[in-house]
């Protein structure tokens, strides 16, 4: 950090060219033609996993088929129980994987087995078949142009940020640019909401879902709103509309018990709750007073009594505490004697059945970055084991992939700078446009460098005061040069965007140095230990997203918390007939001296460039 005439300068580096160990790095293993079936190589088992719409299992007969780009093998298979296809003694390599069912349309998947005598999980999702000679619009949300695309993001970002005079002017151009798209339509919604106008709110709400019944957010915002507004029936239809789009969404599954519960359906009630809470995880310990509610709402007394005390015990700063006191005080007056219903039976208190919890209130309070990974531990499936030898080794081909394709890559880049109030609310917001470049090269054995370099799109822009270098090689903490620097534990199996994923948690090694992560000072470079999940694709063991936070504080630095998200992409580069994962936007927060900070980068408009223009052809070379 540099602090020059009272301004901040905050640079985050993400630098591979570092000293190397005093022993040999370790080396890539394997073979060259990287995706070629090779049974001298061994073999091991593909599972293929079926599903239909909102992930459900498929409830026919599937055909599945695997087979190899590389060369004329390939297997067939039908489905059985749990609507799964089980290949044996596969070999070593990468596979596409084809799936057809009665009904639906044509699958493809892309699988990879790296290890001998393991499995690998594909998951393949179906959607249904158009009907001949059918009208209707093909299922998937319609394209935006370039430039309507820019405005939408702008108003999102507006919004994000709270600031609606912003949001409205962008939403003006979008709308005129693109007036039946049904982001527009839920943005609109969403801006409504927060100027506390539910009635047109729903109007939005409701022609988003019209024109797209699987816009999920719209769904759920609308289910959330129509709770709101006493109109239970038409919540629960869009509620459970969203749970099918959003299987790892607790947020319906908590609304959907709310509504069950005010409607007295306790049973229904329960398995949402109950949902909710698995889903979570440790990210809303709040959900605990929904069960409470439930409990009560069933004169479970007791289990009401101790599920508050839980809650209590094990989160004594929490916001919510007023609300258990409350249910506390509800549970002690409902073992009160008191006037009963015709019926002879007691009515429940009102308060139990209205209020969702504090969460989801817009007077709650904000968290100005994203929650720790502790706190956001993903729900993982409990009828799949996970190995890390598999996970690792597809991951590790990947980065090794990663670094032989890439030698010059060019991008458009958006960055957005702004520094966070501590309700999280953006100001001093600052945007920028750049020309980016990157070089990914091997400067010696043991050793990888990453050089960027961004120029303004219009010579009246300054460079970015604020910066993040190495965001595409930030999946190289899975490269064989850089992976023993951390610990790292395949968690589960979970889902990212409805795609399913292994979850690999990793964090700096105390007896190794920090190389991957450094922070730029007035003083030289300072080695800043992290730890961070990935989410990385069953199948094909593609890095989908990365967070990062610090191992801990940095008092050097005065550098109390920071916190990185990258989400990639699949790029196509024609001219290489390849594809790589990149990253398509990253966000970064950070807190430093007292004061808190957030940039965002989107990339776009992938270009590979070769350094050596004479060597364009044969197989990458391996570290």
């Amino acid at each position: 950090m540099r602090l020059a005439q009272s301004m901040v300068f905050l640079v985050l580096v993400f630098l591979l060219a570092a000293p190397g160990w005093s022993q040999n790095p370790p080396r890539a293993q394997g073979n060259p033609e990287m995706g070629l079936p090779n049974a001298s190589l061994g073999a091991g088992q593909l599972v293929v996993r079926v599903r239909s719409m909102g992930g459900l299992m498929l409830q026919v007969p599937a055909s599945v088929r695997i087979f190899s780009n590389f060369n004329t093998y390939q297997k067939t298979s039908s489905t059985i129980d749990n609507a799964q296809a089980v290949f044996e003694s596969v070999p070593v390599g990468e596979y596409v994987v084809e799936v057809r069912a009665p009904g639906f349309a044509v699958a493809n998947e892309e699988a990879a087995l790296w290890l001998p005598n393991s499995t690998t999980y594909v998951y393949v999702d179906l959607r249904l078949e158009r009907a001949a000679g059918s009208t209707a619009a093909p299922s998937g949300l319609p394209l935006l142009t370039p430039k309507a695309q820019k405005e939408l993001e702008q108003a999102a970002t507006a919004l994000r940020a709270n600031d609606l005079k912003t949001a409205r002017q962008h939403l003006n151009k979008v709308r005129k640019l693109a007036p039946g798209h049904p982001d527009v339509a839920y943005l609109e919604g969403i801006l409504f909401l927060q100027q506390n106008d539910a009635a047109q709110a729903r109007v939005f709400l409701e022609r988003a879902v019209n024109i797209y019944p699987e816009h999920a957010a719209a769904q759920s915002a609308l289910g959330t709103l129509l709770f709101q507004q006493n109109d239970c029936a038409a919540a629960i239809a869009a509620l459970e509309k969203a749970v099918q789009l959003l299987p790892q969404s607790w947020v319906p599954h908590h609304i959907l018990a709310l509504c069950h519960l005010r409607a007295a359906s306790l049973q229904k009630a329960r398995a949402h709750t109950e949902r909710a809470i698995e889903t979570a995880g440790n990210r809303a310990p709040e959900l605990r007073l929904l069960r409470a509610r439930v409990f009560l709402a069933g004169k479970e007394f007791e289990k009401a009594r101790q599920e508050l005390a839980a809650f209590r015990s094990q989160n004594p700063a929490h916001p919510a505490l007023a609300e258990a006191d409350r249910l506390l005080a509800a549970l002690n007056a409902e073992l009160t004697p008191k006037r009963t219903s015709p019926a002879g039976e007691t009515p429940l208190p009102e308060a139990l059945l209205t209020t969702p919890l504090p969460e989801l209130t817009r007077s709650g309070p904000r968290r100005w970055a994203p929650p720790s990974l502790e706190d956001a531990q993903p729900v993982f499936s409990k009828a799949v084991s996970c190995s890390m030898d598999a996970v690792f080794a597809g991951t590790q081909r990947r980065a090794v992939a990663l670094t032989a394709n890439l030698e010059r890559i060019a991008a458009s880049e958006r960055i957005e700078y702004a520094e966070l109030d501590k309700d999280g609310k953006r100001r001093n917001i600052e945007v920028g446009q750049y020309h980016y470049l990157v070089s990914i090269i091997e400067v010696r054995p043991g050793i990888l460098s990453v050089e960027e370099s961004r120029r303004p799109v219009k010579r009246v822009m300054e460079a970015p005061r604020m910066t993040s270098r190495g965001l595409v090689a930030l999946a190289l903490v899975f490269h064989p040069y850089y992976a023993g620097d951390f610990e790292m534990r395949c968690e589960g199996l979970t889902e990212w965007k409805g795609q399913p994923t292994w979850s690999v948690f990793f964090q700096q090694r105390s007896d190794r140095p920090s190389r991957i992560h450094t922070y730029a000072t007035g003083h030289g470079q300072v080695p800043v230990p992290l730890k961070g999940r990935a989410w990385i694709t069953a199948g094909s063991f593609q890095v989908l997203r990365m967070e990062t936070e610090l191992a801990s504080p940095i008092e050097a630095l005065r550098l109390d918390a920071e916190h990185l998200v990258v989400e990639y992409k699949s790029v196509e580069f024609k001219s290489r007939n390849t594809r790589v994962w990149l990253p398509s936007n990253a966000q970064f927060y950070a807190q430093f001296k007292g004061r808190r900070y957030f940039h965002e980068h989107r990339f776009r408009d992938y270009m590979i460039f070769a350094v050596d223009l004479a060597h364009t052809e044969g197989n990458p070379k391996q570290p």
